[in-house]
């Protein structure tokens, strides 16, 4: 009989001591999945900002070329009345003015294929300089223009950094 209730109460001491690995275990999982739900909570979080950061870049990327689109067309109409004027007049400054027109140009090339700002900053900074210089060359020959609004579509298409 002894053995018995030996057996019986060894039995009882493995059951126990299973019980309590049991606990064990289910504490340490319950605290596991709560991690894991908050870890899984924060990556659609950022799942989503990310999206919506991607989404945001993508609609600025358009409106970008939109209004360097906008803004070149409005360019090209002052130089191409500028240089109409100039060949009507039979301007000695024509050959001058078209290349200006040639290598602001050349520098919205760069502009459109630039991916650094500091880059950017400087190709609109040299923009606006040959602007002002085709504004002064209209005005010798006696053509008023104004580059105001060309410049001020330059600033807010490159006002990233606030140097503009």
């Amino acid at each position: 009989m002894t053995e018995i209730s030996e057996s019986s109460k060894l039995i009882d001491l493995v059951i126990e001591k299973h019980k309590r690995f049991l606990e064990a275990f289910n504490l340490e999982f319950k605290d596991v999945e709560s991690r894991m739900n908050s870890i899984k909570q924060q990556v659609e979080t950022q799942k989503k900002e990310t999206e919506a950061k991607a989404s945001k870049m993508e609609v600025l990327k358009e409106k970008f070329h939109l209004l360097f689109h906008q803004a070149k067309k409005q360019r090209e109409e002052v130089v191409n009345q500028v240089v109409e004027k100039m060949k009507l007049n039979k301007s000695p400054e024509l050959k001058d003015a078209s290349h200006l027109w040639s290598v602001i140009g050349d520098f919205e090339k760069k502009l459109q294929t630039s991916n650094n700002i500091a880059d950017e900053e400087k190709i609109v900074t040299e923009i606006k300089k040959l602007l002002i210089d085709f504004e002064s060359l209209a005005r010798k020959t006696g053509i008023i223009i104004s580059v105001k609004n060309i410049m001020e579509n330059l600033t807010k298409l490159y006002h990233r950094t606030g140097n503009f």
